[in-house]
């Protein structure tokens, strides 16, 4: 089955996109290899996130502060570990010598 949309036409063979002039492929790539995972991780705090019950099953409750929180860090850490100096002194653990 063929569906036209806008020019494009998307075949019915999964991951192939065609237009007139250009043919997009999709290949599928996993986006975690799989395995056990060795990031190093930080725990910035336990506050704000707790474990909620309804009915038979569990969810995760972020309240909106830890959100926030998160982003205030990740920007510290990307305008500190990533700029020249704490690239070019190897102070960042992303500058690939350790």
């Amino acid at each position: 089955m063929n569906n036209w949309c806008g020019g494009l036409h998307r075949s019915s063979r999964a991951g192939i996109i065609e237009r007139q002039d250009f043919k997009i492929i999709f290949q599928y790539h996993p986006l975690f290899p799989p395995g056990k995972d060795k990031s190093p991780y930080r725990k910035l705090t336990s506050d704000f996130v707790r474990i909620e019950t309804f009915g038979p099953h569990e969810f995760i409750r972020v309240e909106r502060e830890s959100l926030r929180l998160l982003a205030e860090q990740a920007m510290r850490d990307i305008n500190h570990l990533l700029k020249p100096t704490a690239l070019s002194f190897d102070l960042c653990p992303f500058s690939g010598s350790n």
